[in-house]
Protein backbone atom coordinates (compact mmCIF):
# COMPACT_ATOMS: atom_id res chain seq x y z
CA UNK A 1 0.00 0.00 0.00
CA UNK A 2 1.55 3.15 -0.87
CA UNK A 3 2.62 5.59 1.98
CA UNK A 4 0.95 9.20 -0.28
CA UNK A 5 -1.19 11.75 0.56
CA UNK A 6 -4.40 10.05 -1.13
CA UNK A 7 -3.54 6.44 0.25
CA UNK A 8 -3.57 8.19 3.90
CA UNK A 9 -6.45 10.39 4.02
CA UNK A 10 -8.71 8.28 2.25
CA UNK A 11 -7.66 5.01 4.74
CA UNK A 12 -8.44 8.21 7.72
CA UNK A 13 -11.70 8.69 5.69
CA UNK A 14 -12.79 5.38 5.68
CA UNK A 15 -11.96 4.94 9.72
CA UNK A 16 -14.51 7.91 10.00
CA UNK A 17 -11.33 9.65 12.18
CA UNK A 18 -11.89 13.67 12.77
CA UNK A 19 -8.03 13.98 11.64
CA UNK A 20 -7.08 16.07 8.11
CA UNK A 21 -3.50 14.95 7.02
CA UNK A 22 -0.70 16.88 5.26
CA UNK A 23 1.60 14.77 3.99
CA UNK A 24 5.47 15.36 3.28
CA UNK A 25 7.37 13.11 1.44
CA UNK A 26 10.02 14.53 3.30
CA UNK A 27 10.43 17.34 5.39
CA UNK A 28 13.07 18.90 8.32
CA UNK A 29 10.47 18.17 11.04
CA UNK A 30 7.05 17.50 11.38
CA UNK A 31 6.49 19.38 14.85
CA UNK A 32 8.25 22.32 13.13
CA UNK A 33 5.63 22.43 10.34
CA UNK A 34 2.77 21.48 12.78
CA UNK A 35 3.37 24.40 15.26
CA UNK A 36 3.61 26.66 11.91
CA UNK A 37 0.06 25.24 11.03
CA UNK A 38 -1.08 25.78 14.24
CA UNK A 39 0.06 29.30 14.86
CA UNK A 40 -1.77 30.28 11.11
CA UNK A 41 -5.14 29.05 12.83
CA UNK A 42 -5.28 24.93 11.70
CA UNK A 43 -7.88 23.37 13.35
CA UNK A 44 -7.60 20.72 16.08
CA UNK A 45 -6.66 17.18 14.68
CA UNK A 46 -5.00 18.58 11.76
CA UNK A 47 -2.04 16.27 11.39
CA UNK A 48 1.55 16.17 9.74
CA UNK A 49 2.99 13.58 8.41
CA UNK A 50 6.35 12.94 6.63
CA UNK A 51 7.77 9.78 4.88
CA UNK A 52 11.44 10.88 5.67
CA UNK A 53 12.90 13.66 8.67
CA UNK A 54 15.78 15.40 7.67
CA UNK A 55 15.89 17.58 11.28
CA UNK A 56 13.68 14.97 13.72
CA UNK A 57 13.84 16.14 16.71
CA UNK A 58 13.43 14.03 20.13
CA UNK A 59 13.01 15.41 23.39
CA UNK A 60 15.67 17.79 24.86
CA UNK A 61 16.81 18.61 20.67
CA UNK A 62 18.13 15.33 19.86
CA UNK A 63 17.73 14.39 16.77
CA UNK A 64 15.00 11.35 15.73
CA UNK A 65 15.77 8.42 13.07
CA UNK A 66 13.49 9.06 10.45
CA UNK A 67 14.68 6.94 7.29
CA UNK A 68 12.45 7.15 3.88
CA UNK A 69 10.16 4.24 3.74
CA UNK A 70 10.63 2.94 7.76
CA UNK A 71 9.00 5.04 9.95
CA UNK A 72 5.90 7.39 11.24
CA UNK A 73 6.33 10.80 11.57
CA UNK A 74 3.30 11.80 12.92
CA UNK A 75 2.58 15.37 14.48
CA UNK A 76 -0.94 15.89 15.70
CA UNK A 77 -2.29 19.32 16.32
CA UNK A 78 -4.78 19.62 19.63
CA UNK A 79 -6.30 22.59 21.10
CA UNK A 80 -7.12 21.69 24.50
CA UNK A 81 -7.79 23.97 27.37
CA UNK A 82 -5.59 23.09 29.70
CA UNK A 83 -3.18 24.85 32.28
CA UNK A 84 0.35 24.82 31.47
CA UNK A 85 0.85 22.71 34.58
CA UNK A 86 -0.19 19.99 33.28
CA UNK A 87 1.43 19.44 29.88
CA UNK A 88 2.85 16.51 30.53
CA UNK A 89 -0.60 14.78 30.33
CA UNK A 90 -0.16 15.33 26.81
CA UNK A 91 3.06 12.66 26.55
CA UNK A 92 1.19 10.92 28.81
CA UNK A 93 -1.79 11.07 26.07
CA UNK A 94 0.42 10.36 23.24
CA UNK A 95 2.25 7.38 25.25
CA UNK A 96 -0.68 5.51 26.32
CA UNK A 97 -2.63 5.46 22.58
CA UNK A 98 0.73 4.37 21.41
CA UNK A 99 1.00 1.30 23.47
CA UNK A 100 -2.71 0.45 22.75
CA UNK A 101 -2.60 0.86 18.89
CA UNK A 102 0.49 -1.60 19.09
CA UNK A 103 -1.70 -4.04 20.91
CA UNK A 104 -3.43 -4.96 17.52
CA UNK A 105 0.30 -6.99 16.74
CA UNK A 106 2.09 -7.30 19.62
CA UNK A 107 1.02 -8.95 23.01
CA UNK A 108 0.32 -6.34 26.03
CA UNK A 109 3.12 -8.07 28.00
CA UNK A 110 5.77 -6.61 25.49
CA UNK A 111 5.07 -3.39 25.87
CA UNK A 112 6.32 -0.57 28.59
CA UNK A 113 7.29 3.18 28.96
CA UNK A 114 10.63 4.60 30.19
CA UNK A 115 10.23 7.71 32.15
CA UNK A 116 9.72 10.23 30.46
CA UNK A 117 8.63 9.76 26.77
CA UNK A 118 9.77 6.58 25.37
CA UNK A 119 7.14 3.73 24.54
CA UNK A 120 9.29 0.35 24.53
CA UNK A 121 8.76 -2.90 22.67
CA UNK A 122 10.84 -5.88 24.68
CA UNK A 123 12.80 -3.33 26.84
CA UNK A 124 14.06 -1.80 23.75
CA UNK A 125 12.37 1.66 22.19
CA UNK A 126 10.03 1.58 19.68
CA UNK A 127 8.48 5.61 20.07
CA UNK A 128 9.09 8.07 21.39
CA UNK A 129 6.40 11.39 21.72
CA UNK A 130 7.11 14.82 21.82
CA UNK A 131 4.81 17.37 22.70
CA UNK A 132 5.49 21.00 21.80
CA UNK A 133 2.98 23.39 23.34
CA UNK A 134 2.17 27.57 21.44
CA UNK A 135 0.89 30.13 24.11
CA UNK A 136 -0.92 33.22 23.72
CA UNK A 137 -0.22 35.21 26.75
CA UNK A 138 0.27 32.74 29.69
CA UNK A 139 -2.65 30.67 28.20
CA UNK A 140 -1.84 27.26 25.93
CA UNK A 141 -3.32 27.65 22.37
CA UNK A 142 -1.97 24.93 20.78
CA UNK A 143 -0.27 21.61 21.13
CA UNK A 144 1.33 19.82 18.95
CA UNK A 145 1.83 16.11 19.87
CA UNK A 146 4.73 14.47 17.83
CA UNK A 147 4.86 10.75 17.65
CA UNK A 148 8.09 9.00 15.62
CA UNK A 149 7.83 5.21 15.54
CA UNK A 150 9.90 2.70 14.36
CA UNK A 151 7.91 0.36 12.01
CA UNK A 152 10.68 -1.32 10.09
CA UNK A 153 13.38 0.62 10.57
CA UNK A 154 16.88 -0.73 10.22
CA UNK A 155 19.16 -0.16 12.72
CA UNK A 156 22.34 -2.23 10.81
CA UNK A 157 24.08 1.28 10.29
CA UNK A 158 23.74 2.39 13.01
CA UNK A 159 25.15 0.53 16.09
CA UNK A 160 24.72 2.77 18.99
CA UNK A 161 20.79 2.27 18.48
CA UNK A 162 20.89 -1.61 17.79
CA UNK A 163 21.14 -2.30 21.47
CA UNK A 164 18.36 0.00 22.95
CA UNK A 165 15.98 0.54 19.66
CA UNK A 166 13.66 -2.14 17.99
CA UNK A 167 11.42 -1.85 15.12
CA UNK A 168 7.61 -3.81 14.60
CA UNK A 169 8.85 -5.66 11.76
CA UNK A 170 12.32 -7.00 14.53
CA UNK A 171 10.19 -7.74 17.15
CA UNK A 172 7.28 -9.70 15.26
CA UNK A 173 10.11 -12.03 13.49
CA UNK A 174 9.72 -9.82 9.98
CA UNK A 175 6.18 -9.67 10.12
CA UNK A 176 5.44 -6.81 7.03
CA UNK A 177 3.30 -4.20 8.24
CA UNK A 178 1.43 -1.34 6.45
CA UNK A 179 2.29 2.10 7.73
CA UNK A 180 -0.90 3.22 6.78
CA UNK A 181 -2.18 0.75 8.72
CA UNK A 182 -0.35 1.55 11.73
CA UNK A 183 -0.77 4.89 11.23
CA UNK A 184 -4.73 4.98 11.07
CA UNK A 185 -4.82 2.49 14.77
CA UNK A 186 -2.33 5.06 15.68
CA UNK A 187 -4.84 8.36 15.13
CA UNK A 188 -7.83 6.26 16.31
CA UNK A 189 -6.17 5.51 19.44
CA UNK A 190 -5.65 8.93 20.01
CA UNK A 191 -8.95 10.14 19.31
CA UNK A 192 -10.58 7.77 21.33
CA UNK A 193 -8.04 8.60 24.61
CA UNK A 194 -8.26 12.13 23.87
CA UNK A 195 -11.40 12.56 25.92
CA UNK A 196 -9.66 11.06 28.68
CA UNK A 197 -6.65 13.51 29.19
CA UNK A 198 -7.31 15.22 32.25
CA UNK A 199 -8.71 11.59 33.90
CA UNK A 200 -7.28 9.64 36.44
CA UNK A 201 -7.89 6.45 34.55
CA UNK A 202 -5.67 8.12 31.80
CA UNK A 203 -2.93 8.93 34.40
CA UNK A 204 -3.05 5.18 36.12
CA UNK A 205 -2.81 3.32 32.89
CA UNK A 206 0.66 5.46 32.45
CA UNK A 207 2.09 4.88 35.44
CA UNK A 208 0.74 0.90 35.64
CA UNK A 209 3.13 0.75 32.26
CA UNK A 210 6.35 2.37 33.81
CA UNK A 211 9.22 0.30 33.67
CA UNK A 212 11.08 2.65 35.56
CA UNK A 213 9.26 2.59 38.79
CA UNK A 214 10.89 0.50 41.70
CA UNK A 215 14.14 0.41 39.91
CA UNK A 216 17.87 1.93 40.73
CA UNK A 217 18.30 4.93 38.61
CA UNK A 218 20.61 7.41 37.09
CA UNK A 219 18.98 10.66 36.24
CA UNK A 220 21.37 13.02 34.35
CA UNK A 221 20.32 16.86 34.54
CA UNK A 222 22.24 19.40 33.27
CA UNK A 223 22.91 19.94 36.86
CA UNK A 224 24.25 16.47 36.92
CA UNK A 225 23.38 13.06 37.88
CA UNK A 226 21.79 11.44 40.60
CA UNK A 227 21.67 8.08 41.52
CA UNK A 228 18.85 6.70 43.66
CA UNK A 229 15.56 4.54 43.47
CA UNK A 230 12.62 5.50 41.21
CA UNK A 231 9.63 5.86 43.63
CA UNK A 232 7.17 7.29 41.92
CA UNK A 233 4.94 9.54 39.94
CA UNK A 234 2.94 12.32 40.55
CA UNK A 235 -0.41 13.82 38.84
CA UNK A 236 1.85 15.99 36.96
CA UNK A 237 4.44 13.80 35.63
CA UNK A 238 7.41 14.52 37.30
CA UNK A 239 9.38 11.91 38.51
CA UNK A 240 10.49 11.20 42.72
CA UNK A 241 13.61 9.43 42.87
CA UNK A 242 14.99 8.81 46.96
CA UNK A 243 18.47 9.38 45.85
CA UNK A 244 21.35 7.58 47.62
CA UNK A 245 22.25 10.26 50.12
CA UNK A 246 18.44 9.53 51.35
CA UNK A 247 16.39 12.98 49.93
CA UNK A 248 13.41 12.17 47.64
CA UNK A 249 14.00 14.64 45.25
CA UNK A 250 11.43 15.17 42.38
CA UNK A 251 12.26 15.67 38.58
CA UNK A 252 9.74 17.34 35.80
CA UNK A 253 12.88 16.71 32.69
CA UNK A 254 16.33 14.58 32.49
CA UNK A 255 17.33 11.46 31.11
CA UNK A 256 16.95 8.09 32.99
CA UNK A 257 19.33 5.53 32.75
CA UNK A 258 17.89 2.24 34.21
CA UNK A 259 20.62 0.16 36.33
CA UNK A 260 20.52 -3.34 37.29
CA UNK A 261 19.28 -4.24 40.95
CA UNK A 262 21.36 -5.33 43.60
CA UNK A 263 20.33 -7.33 46.10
Amino acid sequence: MPFDAKTINAAIDAARLKTTAYFYPEIGSTNTEALRLAGEGAAAWTAVVADCQTAGRGRAGRAWRTPPGQSIALSVILRPEIDPADLPRLTMLGAVSTMRALRRWVAKAELGLKWPNDVLLQRRKVAGILPEARFWGDRVDAVVLGVGLNVSTDFGDAPDLAQSAISLVQATQGQPFSRVEVLVELLLRLEQDYPRLSSRLLFREWQDALVTLGRPVTVTTPAGEVHGFAESVDAHGALWVRADDGARRRFVAGDVTLREKTS
